[in-house]
């Protein structure tokens, strides 16, 4: 069965907390980047994590960062370059397509390609080179967190509270989030503008026939379905479209206006960037149209 990412926030959470979470993932982002610098080339293929990960436990300093939090930000940034090394043998399969249509030539490289032997063939490595560039990372608002790192109580409102190691040995932080879930496995914290996103999996729900009938479903704008006996289902879609739209246009062409000015006049840009130019009221902003249309949408889709 799949999984499926869930996202839930924190609530009130004081800024002395957000500080220090910025503080760690800052410095785990450092050794994002020093990763993807290190193994982001084709140089860089088929690095081991484990015996990367001993290695630079008895070589490496990593302090005050938490142990675990760094082994699991390099197990993650190595999976990340791993995911980005097969994106490009993609796109060199079809290239051996495109360069012979010899079914045992063929084979023989695609087998190569499958493993490490494209290292030792001129042409698999020349391709790997085109397609697979140097990767960077700009990421340090993250932190990974394992299971058996964190914990989780329930506060006096119902909702859950994470608790997260922090960079004095023995105590740990905690979160209040917006939701009484009871989180599980792995999770990704995400630092956006004073708020922590929490990203976790859960298995993808199986949905069993009911009934017999058959139904036709149209698709629109103005509404979101209508069926084959004449119903309409998520009336009103289309105005929450179209006004989301036309003040995300005005909105943008006023910020655009502010922006050109900030470049022609030294001035004025420190407090433009500051005060008109910030992002933090235009995401919450576009998170509450996403949410509006996506509950109108889901309404429609389960009437």
């Amino acid at each position: 069965m799949s999984k499926v990412t869930r996202i839930v926030k924190s609530i009130d959470l004081n800024q002395k907390k957000y500080n220090e979470l910025s503080e760690q993932a800052r410095l785990l982002g450092m050794l994002r980047k020093e990763v993807w610098q290190k193994f982001g080339s084709i140089n860089g293929s088929g690095i081991n994590f484990r015996e990367l990960r001993n290695d630079w436990v008895k070589t490496r300093d990593f302090n005050p960062l938490p142990a675990k939090a760094w082994k699991e930000t390099l197990r993650d940034v190595l999976d990340d370059i791993s995911m980005y090394e097969e994106a490009a043998k993609v796109q060199v399969r079809d290239a051996i397509y495109k360069r012979t249509s010899d079914k045992a030539e063929r084979k023989e490289l695609l087998s190569k390609l499958k493993g490490e032997g494209w290292k030792k063939c001129p042409f698999l490595s020349r391709k790997m080179r085109q397609y697979k560039r140097h990767g960077k990372t700009k990421v340090e608002n993250q932190i990974i967190l394992e299971t058996g790192v964190y914990s989780q109580f329930k506060g006096k409102d119902g909702n859950t509270w994470l608790k997260i190691p922090t960079f004095e040995r023995g105590k740990k932080l905690s979160i209040p989030l917006n939701s009484n879930i009871d989180l599980k496995g792995c999770l990704r914290l995400i630092l956006v503008d004073g708020e922590v996103e929490v990203h976790y999996t859960i298995e993808r729900k199986k949905y069993k026939p009911c009934g017999s009938l058959s139904l036709g479903v149209d698709k629109g704008y103005t509404e979101a379905f209508a069926d084959s006996e004449g119903n309409f289902h998520g009336r009103g879609l289309g105005n929450v479209l179209t006004s989301a739209t036309e003040a995300r246009n005005r909105r943008g062409k006023a910020r655009n206006r502010l922006f050109q000015i900030a470049k022609k006049s030294p001035k004025k840009r420190k407090n433009l960037l500051r005060f008109n130019l910030g992002r933090k009221k235009l995401r919450q902003n576009l998170e509450h149209q996403k949410n509006l249309i996506r509950n109108i949408a889901f309404q429609a889709a389960h009437s």
